[in-house]
């Protein structure tokens, strides 16, 4: 089985980016995943919430790493993040890593650094996070069935606090509405011609035959 890392700086990020891709591939990846940040700043643990959405695609608990860094300041400790990467490099030795794009969140810039600085003989994907990107320009696109799709709106709902009710105001809870999450993916398939797609921009692509 191919070897395949997600790599997210806060919980929810790896399931707003790649969640029906995960559970497209669920039986066919060996996946593992690392999120750094596991706590929000106001300090609400998020931990269990990102086990169980998680789970909804496919993931099991023992495959799920998870660190306690400080959310949006990951760009004050570079060299830690590096160390954690390195480790899992190590560890993992992933043929292919799914992470950050070089967005508008310091978090999520430091991410994609960090991985470009360890992966070296990894094929490298990056993926968007509406909310913190205004544009993005994918060139390798996830074709998703309704089940994958769905699975995706059912992993976010595992986040309870950040269920949108109405609110006028942009929030993260917005991004994680079904209805806003349906509407990326029908708009990533727009170009193809498909009814559900995910949209990933390729930094290197690695091919090990």
């Amino acid at each position: 089985m191919k070897k395949v890392l997600f790599i997210g700086a806060h919980p929810d990020d790896i399931e707003i980016g790649c969640g029906g891709t995960i559970h497209k591939h669920r039986k066919e990846w060996d996946i593992t995943t690392i999120t750094l940040c596991d706590k929000t700043l106001t300090n609400h643990c998020l931990k269990n919430y990102h086990y169980k959405s998680l789970s909804k695609l496919g993931v099991s608990k023992d495959k799920v790493i998870l660190k306690s860094f400080d959310p949006s300041s990951l760009d004050h400790c570079r060299q830690l993040v590096w160390e954690c990467f390195n480790k899992a490099n190590n560890q993992i030795n992933p043929e292919l890593v799914f992470t950050h794009s070089r967005d508008d969140h310091q978090d999520h810039v430091t991410v994609y650094n960090e991985t470009i600085r360890n992966f070296y003989e990894s094929s490298i994907v990056t993926y968007h996070i509406n909310r913190s990107q205004r544009t993005f320009d994918p060139n390798y696109y996830e074709i998703l069935s309704k089940n994958n799709a769905k699975a995706k709106m059912l992993a976010l709902k595992e986040y309870a606090p950040y269920q949108y009710s109405g609110q006028k105001k942009a929030s993260v809870k917005f991004c994680m509405y079904e209805k806003t999450v349906e509407s990326q993916l029908r708009s990533n398939g727009v170009y193809l011609g498909k009814e559900y797609v995910e949209a990933f921009k390729i930094v290197k692509m690695i091919n090990l035959d």
